[in-house]
């Protein structure tokens, strides 16, 4: 059977829901959605959809030929890593550098908040290894494989599988991650990661996170390859994991592949964990086949109808204002002029309140954007100024810090009322935004 008229499958297997988009030996598409998880009906849901597409009954063997092949993306490895459901891992790093990793970069993306609170590092046990090799290449101190072999096997009396290899300079000067590496394999650990395979770059944190990813994944993804290999099965019942490697198409295989984080596909032997966290939302952005450049022409033709119109928008607002200051009293306009003699006023309104008339200044003065209420007689009974989050008063801080743990500054105002000063701020906590008022002493009013 010649490959055109072959069943082709594209497949998102997601968290909750499976898709899958078929080419039929004609030609034509079809698509198909069920469940990821459903125990009760079929252990994968992808090779289940295959089958229903191919409406052949439940459990009933997948024939190889008629099949191209199946290219899926899934974030069996994205949910493995944020429910911490992946291997039993331990990290072998040189000696002195034990915490390297769980200290990292020190980066703070939240400057005021003082309890920082690191999530939990990825590997259960550490292994400082007795070696050094310099930035040169030269042997500081020299590989102790005896102790090594002590530290391996007692991590597999404790049950550990999986390993992740990280050695200062490795990357570079890979001789002993190379004797580790064997020492492991011989000791039969079924996941040994070392960082001049995996990730050979420059930067000890880096790459030793990368290594350690990919050794805590890649168990969990060559269980999930194996068993969707397995019902892959060909119409004699071989399974597909047992053909060989390099097997050609067609001869007892079917071609498998597997997204990776980078968008690119690969084939599913070489699909390793660090290339599959990012594996079911890379497919999103990937669009197989000229059917879709018409559709994409006519989004970005919208995107860009939409940035010019944005652009046009920006114009008007940067267009200097027409303000009637007629409407303000001469006191208020040198009251104004007196206080913030740089100031551009662009708009002014009057209003009144209990018998009282009120006149609103909206200002700009550089980049601060001011606000003013005045009396008739020129006194300024209410101002209102954007401030810099960081400007805040450090008692303010620390009571937003106290009452909204995790809090964002999305807008910040300083507001004079009545001789009182206050700030005025919109602040984010997860994904709901409060209003706070508080005085410069870090009371809050409300």
């Amino acid at each position: 059977m010649r490959r055109g008229s072959k069943w082709q499958f594209w497949i998102d297997r997601g968290g909750t829901f499976t898709d899958i988009v078929a080419r039929r030996p004609d030609g034509t598409l079809t698509t198909h959605k069920l469940l990821s998880d459903n125990p009760e009906r079929y252990r994968d849901a992808a090779v289940h959809g295959i089958r229903e597409l191919l409406r052949l009954a439940p459990g009933a063997p997948i024939p190889a030929g008629a099949i191209d092949a199946v290219k899926m993306g899934t974030t069996v490895a994205t949910n493995a890593l944020l429910e911490r459901k992946g291997e039993p891992t331990a990290l072998l790093i040189t000696a002195g550098f034990g915490d390297a990793l769980r200290i990292a970069y020190q980066n703070r993306p939240r400057l005021f908040v003082r309890r920082i609170e690191l999530p939990a590092p990825l590997y259960d046990r550490v292994v400082e290894v007795d070696e050094r090799v310099g930035a040169h290449g030269e042997i500081v101190r020299p590989l102790d494989l005896a102790a090594a072999r002590r530290d391996l096997e007692a991590l597999r009396v404790a049950g550990i599988r999986a390993i992740a290899i990280v050695l200062m300079h490795g990357y570079r000067y890979p001789q002993h991650e190379q004797a580790l590496a064997t020492l492991a394999r011989e000791l039969e650990f079924s996941q040994v990661s070392v960082s001049h395979e995996v990730s050979p770059l420059m930067k000890l944190v880096s790459r030793g996170d990368t290594t350690v990813v990919d050794a805590y994944l890649s168990p969990i993804l060559r269980r999930y390859v194996r068993q969707v290999e397995c019902d892959l099965a060909d119409d004699s019942g071989a399974a597909v994991a047992t053909a060989p490697l390099a097997a050609p198409i067609g001869e007892g295989r079917i071609r498998l592949q597997f997204m990776q984080s980078s968008g690119g596909l690969t084939d599913a032997h070489r699909f390793q964990g660090k290339d599959a966290i990012l594996s079911g939302p890379a497919g999103g952005k990937v669009i197989e086949g000229p059917k879709w450049a018409p559709v994409m022409a006519e989004k970005k033709e919208e995107a860009e109808e939409k940035e010019e119109a944005e652009e046009k928008e920006e114009a008007e607002q940067a267009k200097p204002a027409v303000v009637d200051l007629k409407i303000l009293p001469p006191a208020v306009l040198n009251a104004f002029k007196t206080a913030y003699p740089k100031a551009v006023i662009k708009g002014a309104s009057k209003e009144t309140e209990k018998g009282v008339t009120y006149y609103e200044v909206e200002s700009v003065d550089g980049r601060m954007n001011r606000d003013l209420l005045y009396t008739a007689d020129g006194k300024a009974v209410e101002i209102e100024e954007a401030v810099a989050p960081g400007a805040l008063p450090a008692a303010v801080l620390q009571t937003l810090a106290k009452t909204y743990p995790g809090y964002k500054i999305l807008k910040a105002e300083d507001l004079v009322k009545g001789g009182q000063k206050y700030f005025e701020l919109q602040i984010q906590v997860k994904d709901k935004k409060i209003g706070v008022t508080i005085d410069p002493a870090g009371k809050i009013i409300q």
